[in-house]
């Protein structure tokens, strides 16, 4: 520094942020659920179609203990309908919390078997529930009373598929006829836009001269009744969200066809339940927690670089489709879905509307720029050349904020490929097989 700078500068210290999507459990025991490895079983179970809830909450099923063998006796004792209608009347749940856990699990993300420890375990299903307890909630909204909601900071979501059938939008909006055609044609499943997405913004320290957060100043305050923590500065800002739901069958095809995985590895792609279970059986998402190291797991670090390299395709062109600054979206990467949520980063406590407005009126201009975008890059062929990735500062970099993983695990090749690499936008996705994968 050559003399005095303004601390908003950036050149005098960097803060150290994280934002975490900040669900509330609901309900009347949601503080008597067990945040380990049967919680994630449970969602297992939801995300799978196996757990009931049209009677039951996500919340009611990990707290209930169900009376499965005691329904049993009853059962070999009155017959199952009489036995049924006894337990209807006494209000007593038959599968709960155990039944759910010994339907999935079977389930065995690659991070908890073998020999790892017991941290890293505890850590690979909580990763794993924290996936699945955002989507879930964050697209279907809350499965028990509507009451129950009230004020709570809990997502709102409506899908892509209610707007379009309904004769009023159609009707104002004829450019929604091409939304499913090109969401279908990027391979794109489903799409939800949410209000009331949760953010819990927190600011835990800053390091000077270096934005490498090895050696953190934490910034804290002291606790007001003196306990044994160390509370540091957070903010709760409801935001919008766009989420797309990523076609599973299509990436399958895709890693098939680039070799990573083999037909003997492939699931059955017209069982919806298997393709899903395949997606929690072959993620790591333990290697993602730190985007400095490399993803060792092989399928992981393909899956990850594929959803993240679409997500900043669609984050580098949104801006132009709903006038917000690239720098004010940031993003969420579902690798053991697959989904990506692209949501307006405000710490303005209101909601915005841009992202509704994108999600109602401009959806097709949108996916279709962001098609472009993965094919040329202003510094091609230098950018597309590059050993470590196809992504620069004049195509997929966004603000580091933005990213989740700073910019790191990106390449425009594997969605839209002009080398021996199949992209996942390209037309031979399904039948193209490369011969050399080493730039990967």
């Amino acid at each position: 520094m050559q003399g005095p700078l303004p601390t908003a500068s950036s050149r005098i210290f960097y803060s150290e942020k994280a934002v975490e999507v900040d669900i509330p459990y609901l309900g009347g025991h949601a503080e008597d659920i067990p945040n380990d490895e049967s919680w994630a079983h449970v969602l297992m179970a939801a995300h799978l179609g196996l757990a009931d809830l049209e009677e039951n909450t996500l919340e009611n099923l990990a707290t209930t203990e169900g009376m499965v063998d005691k329904y049993q006796k009853w059962v070999d004792r009155l017959g199952e309908q009489e036995a049924q209608e006894m337990f209807d009347d006494m209000d007593q749940d038959v599968h709960g919390r155990e039944t759910l856990v010994a339907e999935t699990e079977h389930i065995t993300p690659p991070d908890t078997e073998g020999d790892v420890d017991e941290g890293t375990r505890a850590l690979a299903y909580a990763n794993v529930a924290h996936q699945l307890f955002t989507f879930h909630r964050s697209t279907n909204g809350y499965e028990g009373d509507i009451e129950d909601l009230k004020d709570t900071r809990h997502p709102r979501p409506n899908s892509l598929n209610d707007y379009l059938q309904d004769p009023d939008f159609r009707e104002r909006h004829p450019q929604s006829g091409r939304y499913r055609p090109q969401l279908t044609e990027s391979h794109i499943r489903q799409a939800w836009i949410v209000d009331q997405f949760p953010l819990l913004n927190i600011l835990y320290g800053y390091t000077r001269a270096d934005s490498q957060s090895n050696n953190v100043d934490l910034r804290s305050f002291p606790h007001p009744r003196e306990r044994a923590t160390t509370p540091i500065f957070a903010d709760r800002t409801p935001s919008e969200a766009i989420i797309f739901e990523i076609d599973r069958t299509a990436i399958i095809n895709w890693l098939e066809a680039n070799g990573v995985i083999t037909d003997d590895q492939r699931p059955d792609t017209s069982d919806e339940i298997a393709l899903k279970e395949w997606f929690l059986n072959n993620i790591a998402t333990t290697q993602l927690d730190n985007p400095f190291t490399p993803i060792e797991h092989d399928i992981t670090r393909w899956v990850y670089r594929l959803l993240h390299s679409l997500s900043h395709c669609l984050l580098a062109r949104a801006g132009e489709q709903c006038g917000l600054a690239t720098s004010s979206l940031s993003e969420r990467i579902f690798p053991a879905i697959p989904a990506i949520a692209i949501y307006a980063a405000s710490t303005e406590n209101f909601a915005l509307g841009s992202m509704f407005t994108l999600f109602k009126t401009r959806l097709h201009p949108w996916v279709s720029d962001a098609r472009d975008l993965a094919d040329q890059c202003l510094i091609d062929a230098t950018c597309r050349e590059d050993p470590s990735g196809a992504a620069c500062d004049a195509c997929l970099h966004i603000e580091e904020t933005s990213c989740e993983a700073i910019n790191h695990h990106l390449d425009r090749r594997i969605v839209r490929s002009k080398s021996d690499i199949v992209g996942f936008w390209d037309e031979e996705v399904n039948n193209g097989i490369p011969d050399d994968l080493s730039q990967l």
